[in-house]
């Protein structure tokens, strides 16, 4: 369905704008992977709202896919396993928080710690599919990635709300761990681009 709902934007968007057909795939792509992504957020959302969660799950989805955009990360082959995981990843989120409201802030100092680490070894982490082919962006992304961690820590630590400052930790920690994977692309990317 959403393919052919992109199909029909885009050949609506070549007839009024006199698109050649290299801009129409580009944009047929780009139409398809906004819809998708339109479409997963809207059906997180509706759960959080059918599990009276909808400020939390707010924040797994921003807290996560923020991060996601500076430091990139493993991605499933499929559109419904990007789901899967991320309704995984999210009610994770939401339902183990309120089990760490008890723990020691030293918890929360080694979440940051861990992060910048794997943050400043790994990103961006990059896929076979679409690795990132200037050593300039690569740079760009890394300290974009560093920075915006240390805003969402910024948040994290400025809220009194302890519940909501792990489902963010949580939410940063599951982006982080999914740039592990991709380590060796990044490595061989970085070696070809120097």
């Amino acid at each position: 369905m959403i393919h052919r709902i992109a199909e029909y934007l885009t050949q609506w968007c070549g007839t009024v704008l006199g698109l050649s057909q290299e801009d129409k795939e580009i944009i047929g792509y780009g139409t398809e992977v906004f819809l998708d992504g339109l479409l997963k957020i809207f059906a997180l959302l509706l759960i959080g709202v059918f599990l009276n969660k909808t400020t939390e799950m707010i924040l797994v989805l921003v807290s996560f896919c923020s991060l996601r955009g500076w430091a990139g990360g493993f991605h499933c082959k499929t559109s419904l396993g990007c789901f899967i995981s991320m309704l995984l990843f999210s009610l994770f989120s939401i339902l183990v928080a309120p089990c760490l409201t008890e723990t020691s802030r030293l918890w929360e100092i080694f979440a940051f710690l861990f992060s910048y680490i794997i943050l400043f070894l790994y990103a961006p982490g990059q896929t076979k599919k679409n690795p990132i082919s200037s050593l300039s962006l690569l740079r760009k992304k890394k300290i974009g990635a560093i920075l915006w961690v240390t805003l969402e820590f910024c948040v994290v630590c400025s809220l009194n709300n302890v519940e909501w400052k792990w489902i963010l930790i949580i939410s940063i920690l599951f982006e982080i761990f999914s740039i592990v994977p991709c380590r060796k692309i990044g490595r061989e990317q970085r070696r070809i681009l120097s």
